[in-house]
């Protein structure tokens, strides 16, 4: 099912008060943002050795040269993705990708893990958002409400950092 219509879905369901599947549509749109992001960043480090061969043919043509080896990695980036299931779906809108890329679905995520009484996916997933979007004054409050709550230090993390993956902290 394409982003886009799995995150609609979602944000229809959080309309409606349907927590439980809200909570379900929520996490599945995030899987697939990472899924398309991931297939993205693969294509992309795969292909960025794609030069042309036989240089010497274009020494007298550099604009010639570099024409080529844009199309060169145009080719490779479009068979990457053409074996890949993420991008055998529709593309996700660029308002969706903002959306992701603002942590957006973190902000609808954290009502409705707290309307389903888990609480310390709730506090995770506010905090996920508020680490994007610092000035969002409705999410200062719900953390501060939050905090407030007792154990919930343990649950402070950012739901985006891999494993592998450690946050500075300034």
């Amino acid at each position: 099912m394409p982003l886009d219509t799995v995150y609609k879905y979602a944000l229809d369901q959080y309309t409606g008060g349907k927590w439980e599947e809200s909570v379900d549509y929520l996490e599945g749109s995030l899987r697939l943002y990472r899924l398309v992001k991931d297939s993205d960043a693969f294509c992309n480090l795969n292909c960025s050795s794609a030069r042309l061969y036989n240089e010497e043919r274009f020494l007298e043509f550099p604009e010639l040269h570099a024409f080529g080896t844009i199309m060169k990695r145009a080719q490779c980036l479009k068979r990457c993705k053409q074996g890949l299931p993420a991008f055998k779906e529709i593309m996700p809108s660029r308002e969706t990708m903002e959306d992701f890329e603002n942590r957006e679905p973190y902000k609808y995520l954290q009502f409705a893990y707290f309307k389903s009484n888990d609480m310390a996916k709730a506090i995770a997933a506010a905090h996920t958002f508020i680490l994007k979007q610092p000035e969002d004054e409705m999410m200062k409050r719900n953390m501060d409400y939050y905090r407030s709550q007792p154990g919930s230090q343990e649950h402070l993390r950012d739901l985006e950092i891999r494993s592998y993956q450690a946050r500075v902290y300034q």
